[in-house]
């Protein structure tokens, strides 16, 4: 596996990363400020912080703009907002209200999830250590952040490199950042249009596509909604069927 660089061709914009760190299994949460909001969490990861238990229920945390019961049918999984962990409970073990926001479904396992992922398969293929920042973004009053920023870099070699900003959007769905309530997304003349999505490609196809066959199961999702707001997400057409 290769881990001179990272790339995630999804929603991000890339940032500039800090200067090399000195390792150290610490890892620091930012209180929770006067609306209830989640600040920056850094660790340094190494083997020592993987954890060797199972989670424990955060079903009694409620991050700031949280909203338990708002579903929508084309959702994987149906509900659009998770508790989300700023550092990854794969990563740290921790579970602390000061760790989690709320994060749509699409943030968290498609856009984190294999950041995550491949950081933990980096720290356990090389015994290495990684000074890993995630930063959430909110805005003026808004209960919801518009994004995180992630910073990531490798102790010892200096070969992963990572910062990457991830918007907190889910496709067919819009967000009030203030309340964090959400209506589905309007379409061209009142139709719902129906495309398959390749995360990994950021493509985008029509159901009958051919190509839809050979997208791995990790990497697609149904989409309900607008053509342009897939074109506004950074999704192309599918040159194959020309959705």
């Amino acid at each position: 596996m290769k881990f001179a660089k990272i790339l995630i061709p999804l929603i991000v914009s890339v940032l500039a990363l800090g200067a090399r760190v000195s390792p150290a299994s610490d890892c620091s949460l930012s209180n929770l400020d006067s609306l209830g909001r989640a600040g920056t969490a850094s660790a340094v990861l190494g083997p020592e912080t993987i954890p060797d238990k199972d989670r424990s229920p955060i079903s009694m945390f409620y991050p700031s703009g949280f909203r338990p019961n708002v579903k929508y049918d084309f959702i994987d999984g149906k509900y659009l907002y998770n508790r989300c962990h700023l550092i990854a409970f794969q990563l740290c073990g921790v579970d602390d209200e000061r760790n989690l926001f709320t994060g749509t479904r699409y943030l968290n396992t498609h856009l984190m999830l294999p950041i995550e992922n491949e950081v933990r398969g980096y720290i356990e293929e090389t015994g290495h250590h990684v000074r890993y920042t995630v930063t959430p973004d909110f805005r003026d009053g808004e209960s919801v952040c518009r994004g995180v920023t992630i910073e990531a870099y490798s102790v010892e070699d200096g070969n992963l490199k990572l910062a990457v900003y991830l918007k907190n959007v889910q496709p067919g769905v819009m967000i009030d950042y203030r309340t964090g309530n959400s209506s589905q997304a309007p379409t061209q003349m009142g139709k719902v249009e129906v495309y398959v999505l390749n995360s990994h490609t950021m493509k985008f196809h029509r159901p009958s596509c051919r190509a839809v066959n050979d997208i791995k199961q990790s990497n697609r999702d149904d989409y309900y909604g607008s053509r342009d707001d897939l074109l506004d997400m950074g999704y192309a057409p599918c040159k194959i069927c020309g959705p």
